[in-house]
């Protein structure tokens, strides 16, 4: 899908849903959840390639694969909350979107913590390293 079916897609549903919403209002909601699925489709779909050159550039040793996975996992945490808060505004619920991204950044953190105690050992290895034996 190009850039202009998103767009064009995106703004024919929301016309199509404000003129809805006056006299069906369920028949407007519908409409766009529809449409926010096919564009979840759309980007699903985009996303396979991109996932390939990712893996691609960490199997090329540039980073353990450890430290990889969580890297990836964080940017699908990220997605999936950010989407997920999006759609509970969209459906009027802004507290539980709220709540949405805040689950997500704990779980960022939790996701986080092997890189944070890898770089922090790191930086205790060079500090020892750096001192000067009497």
């Amino acid at each position: 899908m190009t850039v202009w079916m998103i767009v064009g897609v995106s703004v024919t549903t929301a016309v199509l849903a404000l003129t809805l919403r006056q006299t069906q209002p369920a028949y407007a909601s519908v409409l766009s959840l529809a449409a926010g699925m096919l564009l979840l489709g759309a980007a699903l779909t985009a996303a396979v390639p991109l996932l390939g050159r990712i893996t691609a550039l960490f199997e090329n040793r540039l980073m353990d694969e450890r430290y990889s996975s969580v890297l990836l996992k964080a940017l699908a945490i990220a997605l999936l909350t950010g989407t997920a808060a999006d759609v509970c505004r969209d459906a009027g619920e802004s507290a539980l979107a709220s709540k949405a991204e805040f689950c997500g950044q704990i779980l960022l953190l939790v996701c986080g913590l092997p890189l944070f105690e890898y770089a922090a050992s790191l930086l205790e290895s060079l500090i020892r390293s750096q001192a000067v034996v009497p």
